[in-house]
C-alpha cells in the first residue's frame, strides 16, 4: 500500500528527534509558477487560514480482536489400543496416544495460563472438539467464545475429565473442517454489525488444529479433498479482507507411531494458510510454546492528511467556484442547465459533477428540470436495488467516507467500501475532482501528466491543478504552506500533533455562501496489518479561519 508524503517524513522526523520542540513543513516547489498578468476572466483568490488538531485513532476506535480457535481431536485412538499399517503394509497393534488427556488438555492449558499479554477483553477462545462428528462448546454465558483464562481453562479440565465418556468413533477432518468454516462465517455477521461510523472492529482468527494420526474420512491418497475443503476456509479471509485481519490454521500432530502420510497432510494443512505445524512423538505433550502469539499493539500511526475545498474545482489551470460543491463549476452548470445552487439538480441521488463524468450531462436524463419535484423523487434506475432514501432528492449513504456516495462510486467503478479504491493514498473524491484516476495502479499518483515537473500527489498537496499548467495560475495563487508541531508527549497509545496551514484557496459563492474545507487524516493501523483508516470531517470558513479540533474526527472508516 502506497501512503507517501512529505507529512510522512515529517512524523518520523518527530519520532528520530524527540527533542525538536516544533517541525516546519515547506509543502512549497519553485517549480509551481504563476503567470503574473493571469487572464482577465480569472476571479482573484482568497487565500484563507486553517487550523488543525488531531490525535490518532484511540483503542476504543480501533478494535482488532484476536480469537483462538482450539479445534482438539476426540476419536477413540487417543485412549484404546488401536490398529495401524506400518510402511510394509502390515497391521501393527498401537498404544492409545493419549489415555489421560495430558498430551491435549494439558498443554492447552499451559499453553492459556503462560501467555500473560493475551488477558484482554479483546483476545477471546473458543473450543470445538470432533471425532466423526464436530461440536462446539459453549461457556457460561452459552457463546462460542470467552475472553475469561480461568473460564477458558476450567473448560479444557472438565474436557479432560471426561475424555472416556467422549473419545470414541474416527477423525474426520472434511466434517470438521466444513464446521470450522461456517462457525467463523457465522461469527463474522456480529463483527459486522460491531462496526459503525465511530468504531472499526476486525479479527485475528488463530485456529489450532490437533489430531493423532490419519483421517477417517480421507478419500484421496494425497488428502486433496480435505485440502479442498481447508481452501474453503481459507477464503473466507479474502471475501471478508475488511474485517478479517489475519486466519491462520496451525495444526499440531502427536502420535504413538509415526505415519508420514499423517505427518505429510497435517503439515500441508499448516503451510497452506501461513500456519505453524508442530509434531510431538511417543508420550511427549504439544509444545505450544513453539508458537508466538501476535503482539496486542493496538497503536496506529499518523500516515498523511488532506484539505479540500469542496467549493473550488480546477478547469484547464484555472480555479473555478462550485457553490454547490457538486464537482460541477458554477459557470458550467448555467451553460449545462443544471442549478449551482443544488448538488443534485435532477434529485436521483448523484451529484451533478458525477453526472456529468460519466455522461457529458449533468443530469440523467440528459435535461435538467426547472426545479425538483414536489412529490415522489426522481427514480436511478442504475442504482434501483442500492438502500436509499425515499425523500426528495434522493439521498444514498457513503459508506466509506470519501465524499462519494454507493450509487455514485457503483457509477464511476470505484470500489463503495474502500475509501482509497487504488490505494494510492489519495481518497477518491479529492483525486476526481483533479481529474486522476480512482482505479488503476497507485504509481499513477506519482506521475506528472501535466510535464510541469511536480507529480499529481504533491500537486495536490500545494492545492494546484494536477491536470493543468501551472504556468497559467492566477497572480493570486499561493500554494499551501503547512506547519506541524507536536502538542502533547508520545505515549504507548496516541500522539497528539498541531497543523497551521496557509494559503488555502477560497472564492466568492453565489448567494454569499461560506466556502466549506474538508480534512482526510490517513493512519495505518499497526494491529491490523497494513491497514489504513481514514476520519474525515468538514467544516464551513468563518470569519476569516476554520479550525478542527480533535473531537471533530469521530467518524472512523477502513480501506
Amino acid at each position: 500500500m502506497i501512503l507517501r508524503s512529505r507529512l510522512l517524513m515529517t512524523i518520523l522526523i518527530i519520532a528520530i528527534v524527540p527533542a525538536l520542540s516544533s517541525l516546519y513543513v515547506n509543502c512549497g516547489d519553485p517549480r509551481v509558477r504563476k503567470n503574473q498578468s493571469g487572464p482577465s476572466e480569472q476571479v482573484p483568490i482568497i487565500n484563507e487560514r486553517a487550523q488543525l488538531r488531531f490525535c490518532n485513532s484511540s483503542a476504543s476506535q480501533i478494535k482488532s480482536q484476536l480469537k483462538f480457535i482450539f479445534v482438539i481431536d476426540e476419536s477413540a485412538s487417543n485412549i484404546a489400543f488401536h490398529t495401524e499399517v506400518n510402511p510394509q503394509g502390515q497391521p501393527v497393534s498401537v498404544l492409545p496416544t493419549d489415555p489421560s488427556g495430558a498430551r491435549r488438555y494439558d498443554s492447552l492449558i499451559t499453553f492459556v495460563n503462560d501467555e500473560q499479554n493475551l488477558q484482554s477483553e479483546d483476545v477471546l477462545y473458543s473450543i470445538m472438539t470432533f471425532n466423526e462428528a464436530a461440536r462446539l462448546q459453549k461457556f457460561s454465558n452459552q457463546k462460542p467464545f470467552s475472553f475469561s483464562k480461568e473460564e477458558v481453562i476450567d473448560r479444557l479440565q472438565n474436557l479432560k475429565n471426561s475424555i472416556h465418556d467422549t473419545n470414541r468413533g474416527g477423525s474426520s477432518f472434511k466434517n470438521t473442517i466444513s464446521e470450522i468454516r461456517k462457525f467463523v462465517e457465522e461469527d463474522l455477521e456480529e463483527v459486522v454489525e460491531q462496526n459503525t461510523d465511530t468504531q472499526i472492529v476486525s479479527v485475528n482468527y488463530i485456529i489450532f488444529f490437533m489430531s493423532d494420526g490419519r483421517p477417517s474420512d480421507q478419500s484421496s491418497i494425497d488428502g486433496s479433498d480435505i485440502l479442498a475443503k481447508l481452501q474453503e476456509l481459507v477464503n473466507v479471509k479474502d471475501a471478508n479482507s475488511r474485517f478479517v485481519d489475519k486466519l491462520t490454521f496451525n495444526t499440531a500432530y502427536y502420535y504413538e507411531f509415526y505415519d508420514d502420510r499423517a505427518h505429510q497432510l497435517m503439515e500441508t494443512m499448516s503451510s497452506r494458510s501461513g500456519g505453524k505445524y508442530l509434531e510431538s512423538g511417543s508420550r511427549q505433550n504439544i509444545d505450544f510454546s513453539q508458537f508466538a502469539p501476535p503482539t496486542r499493539d493496538a497503536a496506529t500511526q499518523f500516515v498523511d492528511f488532506w484539505l479540500m475545498n469542496k467549493n473550488t474545482v480546477w478547469i484547464n489551470g484555472i480555479l473555478k467556484a462550485d457553490s454547490d460543491g457538486d464537482l460541477l463549476a458554477d459557470e458550467l452548470e448555467s451553460s449545462s442547465g443544471s442549478n449551482p445552487r443544488l448538488a443534485d439538480s435532477d434529485g436521483d441521488g448523484v451529484a451533478d459533477g458525477v453526472q456529468y463524468i460519466i455522461s457529458g450531462f449533468p443530469c440523467q436524463s440528459g435535461t435538467c428540470p426547472p426545479q425538483l419535484p414536489s412529490s415522489a423523487p426522481v427514480p436511478n434506475i442504475r442504482c434501483a436495488n442500492i438502500e436509499k432514501t425515499l425523500s426528495v432528492p434522493i439521498q444514498f449513504t457513503d459508506r466509506d467516507g470519501d465524499g462519494l456516495n454507493q450509487c455514485e462510486e457503483i457509477l464511476l467503478r470505484s470500489e463503495p467500501d474502500m475509501f482509497d479504491t487504488n490505494e494510492d493514498g489519495i481518497p477518491d473524491r479529492l483525486a476526481l475532482v483533479q481529474g486522476l484516476p480512482i482505479g488503476g495502479p497507485p504509481s499513477v499518483a506519482f506521475e506528472d501528466p501535466d510535464i510541469d515537473g511536480v507529480s499529481s500527489y504533491y500537486e495536490l498537496k500545494f492545492n494546484s491543478p494536477a491536470m493543468g499548467p501551472n504556468g497559467m495560475l492566477h497572480q493570486s495563487f499561493k500554494q499551501m504552506d503547512t506547519q506541524l508541531v507536536r502538542i502533547s508527549p508520545e505515549n504507548d497509545t496516541q500522539t497528539c500533533l498541531q497543523a497551521d496551514i496557509f494559503n488555502v484557496a477560497t472564492l466568492p459563492l453565489l448567494d454569499q455562501r461560506p466556502n466549506e474545507v474538508q480534512i482526510f487524516l490517513i493512519e495505518n493501523a499497526s494491529v491490523s496489518g497494513s491497514r489504513s483508516v481514514l476520519r474525515t470531517t468538514t467544516k464551513p470558513y468563518s470569519g476569516g479561519g476554520v479550525k478542527f479540533e480533535p473531537a471533530d474526527f469521530l467518524r472512523i472508516y477502513s480501506n
